[in-house]
Formats: C-alpha cells, structure tokens, sequence
C-alpha cells in the first residue's frame, strides 16, 4: 500500500505504510452528519491495524497567506478554549463512528459482503467500508484509543506568555483529561511541533510546510 500525504492547516503530513487515514472531516459521511451540530477531528486513522488515532491539527504559526497572527486566545486561560474544542471533537467523532455503522449494518449488502469476508479472513482495510468497520472494532477497545492535538507552536506566543513550552503542553494535556474523563481511553497524545519526540509519539508520520503548488507533491486520497 502506497503512503499517504494529505494537507491541514498548511502543513504536510506524511503517513508511511503502517497507517490507513482518511481526512475525516472531509468525509461524506461527516459533511453528512455536520449538519446536525456535530464536530470532527481533522484525520482518523489506523496504525499498524490496531491503534485507532483521532488526530486534531492547530496551527498557530503565522500562515503564508496571512499578514497578521494567529488568536491565541483559546491556548490560555484557567480552561482554554483549545481543551474544551478538542475534547468535544474527539466525543462527537466517536458518536459519527457509531452511527455511520449503525447505518452500514442496515444495508444487505454489507451483511452479506461482511460474511464473506469473516469466512475468507480478509482484513484489509483500504476499502471505505472496510475501513469504518475497522474503526468500529478498534473502538470497541477504548485503551487502543488515542486522542491526539498536533499544535504548530510559535516560541512569540510562549514568549508573550512566559512558558516554556513543556509547561505549555503539560497544561493542556490536564485540561483535555479532566474533560475527556475516560479512564479507559489510550494515553492523550498532545505534541508540538518541534517537540523531540514527535515521530515516538506519532509513529511513522513525518510533518512539514505544506509545499506551494509549483513543488507540491502528489497526494493520495483514501476517500
């Protein structure tokens, strides 16, 4: 399976072979659903078959078609507005989960395609339906579960608001349990980006500047 490259915020993330991903809210079955108040994380992806990543990316750097800064508004403060946004992403992702299957197990087709497949062993997940279904069965195992807030940091802002930036990420990480609650869900993931452990805590992801067009690479969708 090729490797997938896909674009959020104008930043470039590199998925090797070991993951399957899709842009989640670009989905159909998102746009379908927005419509009804909920929100979703910006990539949902597998690794290595059995980690399911709900993968949420803010850029606070400034952007290349943009003269003025990023609002940083929602980084600080006693409960930063950046907690509460992810933390409700992550629970109506995992609702979009369950009802997407919810509509998938209503059509015969998928009852009887998804025999066939338990009889042949077929695990693949490249196909879209393949792939919710994957979802669904990881998810039923709340601890393979992570939570992840990418943050394209500014050293201006921990400048303005004298942090380093390990007391930054600590603290976000706090507020975003205290919401999230859920002692069985895997470990929260919240990095920045020049943390040095960026590739331990998001394996087989390489992230950088989102090329212009004249050098953009080419980009496979798994839609």
């Amino acid at each position: 399976m090729p490797k997938t490259v896909i674009t959020e915020s104008d930043l470039s993330f590199d998925f090797d072979q070991d993951w399957v991903v899709k842009k989640y809210d670009e989905h159909a079955y998102f746009k379908l659903l927005a419509g009804c108040g909920l929100k979703g994380v910006d990539f949902i992806g597998i690794y290595q078959h059995k980690w399911l990543y709900l993968i949420e990316v803010k850029n606070y750097k400034k952007r290349r078609y943009s003269p003025v800064d990023p609002d940083w508004a929602d980084l600080v403060g006693d409960n930063p507005d950046l907690a509460k946004d992810f933390a409700l992403k992550i629970s109506d992702t995992l609702r979009l989960v369950s009802v997407v299957m919810t509509y998938l197990q209503r059509q015969w087709w998928y009852k009887i395609v998804n025999r066939f497949r338990s009889f042949l062993g077929i695990t693949k997940v490249n196909k879209d339906w393949h792939f919710w279904q994957a979802v669904a069965n990881i998810e039923n195992d709340p601890s393979l579960v992570i939570p992840t807030l990418y943050i394209e940091s500014s050293k201006v802002f921990l400048e303005r608001y004298t942090q380093t930036e390990n007391e930054f990420l600590i603290n976000m990480s706090n507020h975003i349990n205290t919401i999230l609650s859920n002692p069985k869900m895997g470990t929260l993931v919240v990095i920045s980006s020049t943390s040095s452990n960026v590739k331990d805590l998001l394996p087989g992801v390489n992230v950088s500047p989102q090329l212009t067009s004249k050098h953009k690479k080419t980009t496979f969708g798994n839609q």
